[in-house]
């Protein structure tokens, strides 16, 4: 007696075909480094602040048109931010999401009635550019007046945040221009 063969059902056959084809294919490696700033905030003596002690504050751009970034107020949980910076610190903080860019034009910090704009004209893209994009931006004592940040900004490093100090700060003539 010959084994009955069966028929093979040719639809059934490439579903699971092209399934098994598509879980054995290789994930996709992340296409580019994580971007970051972070904004420290010192008040009218250049003491660190809490960004809520501010009476407000705005940036652009705030939707972005080409990057997928986010913004929040940030706790410093590790020591990425270097000895700089006390533990439990608190910062104004951008960081690109899925396509890793993150774009910040202007910061405009307000605290009791006078306000602050500070100028940074970023164009973070590590799709463009690879490496590491982890910043945390030092700011001159709180006054009036507008200030535009020296650029370019330092090497990044790996495995923790480059420093970008007070100093790189330029006052603008009054008008901002």
């Amino acid at each position: 007696m010959h084994p009955r063969s069966r028929p093979i059902h040719i639809p059934a056959f490439l579903a699971v075909l092209l399934a098994c084809l598509a879980l054995a294919a290789p994930a996709r490696a992340q296409h580019c480094w994580p971007s970051s700033v972070s904004v420290l905030v010192r008040d009218e003596r250049g003491a660190l602040i809490h960004p809520d002690e501010l009476d407000g504050y705005t940036y652009t751009p705030q939707k972005p048109d080409s990057s997928d970034q986010r913004h929040d107020l940030r706790h410093r949980a590790d020591d990425r931010w270097g000895p700089r910076v006390p533990r439990g610190t608190y910062a104004l903080h951008w960081w690109g999401r899925g396509d890793c860019r993150v774009h910040l034009d202007e910061v405009v910090l307000r605290r009791g009635g006078t306000t602050m704009r500070l100028r940074l004209n970023l164009r973070l893209d590590t799709d463009r550019a690879p490496g590491p994009t982890e910043y945390v931006i030092d700011t001159p004592a709180f006054q009036p007046g507008t200030f535009e940040l020296g650029l370019p900004l330092p090497a990044g490093r790996i495995g923790g945040a480059a420093w970008v100090t007070a100093g790189r700060w330029r006052r603008l003539p009054d008008g901002g221009g």
